[in-house]
């Protein structure tokens, strides 16, 4: 999953999480030494990953305080004021 910040004079790639699915990929302890996962990587749905990143950039010094859009697939569990949600 990519976070990044956009303005119409450009765009920047903020964050990046590796997502990986509970029964394919967490269930595989091989598969997943194998592909260099860390062994304390913890499954995560897609909207808690992107929550744990716009937190992080919210925590930035150096990002705009303005109403930043972030495109999402699910947004009911990011209820951060100020936020402008597109659905992807």
């Amino acid at each position: 999953m990519f976070l990044a910040y956009a303005t119409p004079r450009g765009r920047a790639l903020v964050d990046r999480r590796l997502y990986l699915p509970e029964h394919s990929w967490r269930a595989d302890q091989g598969r997943c030494r194998s592909a260099g996962v860390p062994d304390e990587t913890a499954f995560a749905t897609e909207p808690a990953l992107a929550a744990q990143m716009i937190a992080a950039a919210l925590d930035t010094e150096g990002l705009p305080r303005s109403t930043p859009k972030i495109c999402v697939r699910d947004s009911r569990h990011l209820l951060l004021s100020g936020l402008v949600f597109l659905a992807s």
